[in-house]
């Protein structure tokens, strides 16, 4: 199952937060820092410099998340995506 964003949306998938240091401490789920990237599933209408699969730095408060078959996801607007990264 999917999403078909509507015009200027992205629906993306989180990438996981690490849980465990460099140094190899373990963190509790809770501790560990929220990622802020992510991979774009779907691109709305009249997204032109954003396509499918591409790995997105995105501001933290401006997501709509959603569960979908227990997998957690979220739509963002385009214009809060601050990056692509290469």
């Amino acid at each position: 199952m999917t999403i078909k964003p509507s015009k200027g949306i992205l629906f993306c998938k989180a990438e996981e937060a690490e849980t465990v240091t460099k140094s190899g401490f373990l963190l509790a789920q809770s501790a560990a820092n929220k990622p802020l990237i992510a991979e774009v599933i779907n691109v709305g209408e009249g997204i032109t410099d954003i396509k499918q699969k591409d790995r997105i730095v995105y501001k933290s408060y401006a997501t709509s998340d959603i569960n979908l078959e227990g997998n957690d996801y979220f739509l963002i607007a385009a214009e809060d995506v601050l990056g692509i990264v290469l």
